[in-house]
């Protein structure tokens, strides 16, 4: 499973992948014959991957409702976007995105975005797409509202966001 964009290639993280971030980084890298990077994952990914890997073991329809690799023109890992989960009982999911700090402000995390909400809404079960950024995060508010996401509320510190299957980019 992969999604191609114009710059952009993004592919969900497997088992094996989770196995060796978590424990052999660079098997990863090489696998997908990428430039190491020691600044990636980050720790919040770090921290998600062994409670991931241990969905995908008991459940292998988690592929996809989980972290995604975002791979640049040169395959070289820039970020990460994904959901929290599969479809909740009302079709939602929440989407989070990390992009490395020098391939910010280039437009990636928008493409990226745009991508993943194609994807996601290419599924019956999938209504609304979800996000909550902090209040102070301005340019992941821009990468949202560039992609259709309407801010629904305010829960100091942070702005929850929502896009429903159906609204335009």
């Amino acid at each position: 499973m992969k999604i191609l964009t114009k710059r952009l290639m993004l592919f969900p993280i497997s088992k094996a992948d989770a196995y060796d971030l978590i424990h052999h980084p660079p098997e990863f890298f090489k696998r997908n014959q990428s430039p190491i990077r020691y600044d990636w994952p980050h720790d919040g990914l770090k921290s998600l991957l062994p409670l991931y890997a241990e969905d995908l073991h008991n459940n292998p329809d988690v592929i996809g409702y989980g972290p995604w690799v975002i791979l640049n023109e040169t395959k070289s890992v820039i970020g990460d976007i994904g959901f929290k989960g599969l479809p909740d009982e009302s079709g939602a999911v929440e989407v989070g995105y990390f992009i490395n700090g020098e391939y910010r402000e280039k437009g990636y995390a928008s493409e990226a975005l745009k991508a993943i909400c194609e994807w996601a809404f290419s599924h019956e079960s999938i209504h609304i797409i979800k996000a909550v950024t902090d209040q102070d995060n301005i340019p992941s508010q821009r990468v949202l509202e560039k992609n259709g996401f309407e801010m629904i509320k305010h829960e100091y510190p942070f702005y929850i966001y929502e896009k429903l299957n159906g609204d335009l980019c």
